[in-house]
């Protein structure tokens, strides 16, 4: 008499609109299915559902991930989701066995060769987009062949390049093999994620939001500023004034540097800047006094820390300032403004290289409470960067001024 079958009970949540999408592609004709999706929006789960569900069928399967700890929270997702259909569990390497033979291996990309000599009827790749053609197209679709698999690859977007932007473009054109989703953050209904989404819409500057809230494709992924070689435009700085202007500088004294632009007004050209640093303070003030003597209107000033004293010495004598201290609320702000400016083609400045590579190279961090931090990378300025940003809110905000100063 045959041993009756054990009966296992696994409770998923219900899926979310895009997952349920995810199904249905998986299910269709297309061996690779790309899912666009937008930070926080359930990825690793909707992988969950399906790997699972393959390795249930007695089927091998592959998650791979551009990291060891990205693969690990994958890990940790299936044994969550199917703990009481699993049989066996291994560290090193990371394996996965479940009931009826299937498997699921996870991997990292950081090394070459991670699934040569492997076979697989389901690969699906986490953050697809920080890995590199070369093991998913060497490595990874030749472990693909023998069993007919397919393949997921589900991603954040990073920028029109990539074989992941290839295989939208490959997808959005007909191309049965293969197909697309897309699922912003917002089609996740969790309380707590809506909040993040509306935290994020008031501090990203709005390309970012778009990539990494939206899940959309954008050009210059990865940088904070976009449409900067737009922006850098002009010929050269002026020799002389041509009207007033809103003048940005950023205050320091020893490894930073103190940076002014001027900012024209009315057309929002750069007409001149200032950048120096090891200088007392006497001579940091005065060459402040001489720059905007030279090129009239209101300063908007750091006075974060150093720049508290300074403020009150140029305030004590007459000079037009105003003060802007810096917080992580303000500088968001600051940078947001700038980067509206620059997508808008409202500033434009030389081809600077100095403000070119900070502006290129600023970056934004993302913090647990789920708001963003701006800043240089370690070991680079952002001064000039800063004292721009300063130029153009003060542009946004400027009211002649009446020159005469002491």
């Amino acid at each position: 008499m045959a041993q009756a079958e054990q009966a296992y009970e696994v409770r998923l949540k219900p899926p979310l609109p895009w997952q349920r999408k995810l199904d249905l592609a998986y299910h269709s004709e297309a061996r690779f299915v790309l899912a666009v999706m937008g930070r926080r929006a359930g990825k690793t789960t909707g992988l969950g559902r399906i790997s699972g569900r393959c390795a249930l069928e007695g089927q091998p399967v592959l998650w791979g991930a551009p990291t060891h700890d990205l693969a690990s929270i994958g890990r940790t997702k299936i044994l969550q989701q199917w703990r009481p259909t699993i049989t066996r569990t291994t560290q090193t390497p990371a394996d996965v066995d479940f009931v009826g033979g299937g498997s699921i291996l996870f991997r990292s990309f950081e090394r070459p060769g991670a699934t040569i000599g492997r076979k697989f009827r389901l690969a699906v790749v986490d953050e697809a987009a920080r890995v590199k053609r070369q093991p998913i197209y060497e490595d990874l679709l030749p472990a693909l062949a023998d069993l007919g698999g397919k393949m997921i690859a589900i991603t954040t977007p990073r920028g029109r390049t990539g074989w992941v932007w290839d295989w939208y473009q490959r997808a959005m054109n007909g191309d049965p093999m293969y197909a697309v989703i897309h699922g912003p953050t917002s089609d996740n209904p969790d309380r707590n994620i809506q909040d993040f989404v509306e935290i994020a819409r008031a501090n990203m500057p709005d390309s970012l939001f778009r990539q990494e809230i939206l899940a959309e494709f954008v050009e210059g992924e990865g940088q904070v500023f976009r449409r900067i070689a737009d922006a850098a435009c002009l010929a050269s700085y002026l020799e002389t004034a041509q009207g007033e202007y809103a003048i940005g500088c950023d205050v320091a004294k020893h490894q930073d540097y103190t940076v002014l632009y001027a900012v024209h007004t009315e057309t929002g050209e750069v007409h001149a800047m200032d950048r120096f640093n090891h200088l007392d303070w006497t001579l940091i003030e005065q060459r402040i006094a001489d720059f905007v003597e030279r090129w009239p209107g209101m300063i908007w000033l750091d006075s974060t820390g150093v720049g508290d004293g300074v403020f009150d010495r140029l305030n004590a004598r007459g000079l037009p300032v105003q003060p802007f201290k810096f917080s992580s609320d303000s500088k968001q702000n600051l940078v947001i403004a700038l980067c509206n400016a620059l997508e808008k083609g409202e500033i434009k400045f030389p081809a600077d290289p100095v403000l070119i590579s900070e502006l290129e190279s600023f970056a934004y961090e993302q913090l647990p409470s789920g708001r963003f931090r701006y800043s240089a990378p370690e070991g680079m300025h952002d001064d000039c960067v800063m004292a721009l940003a300063l130029a153009v809110w003060g542009r946004a905000q400027y009211t002649p001024v009446v020159m005469g100063w002491v």
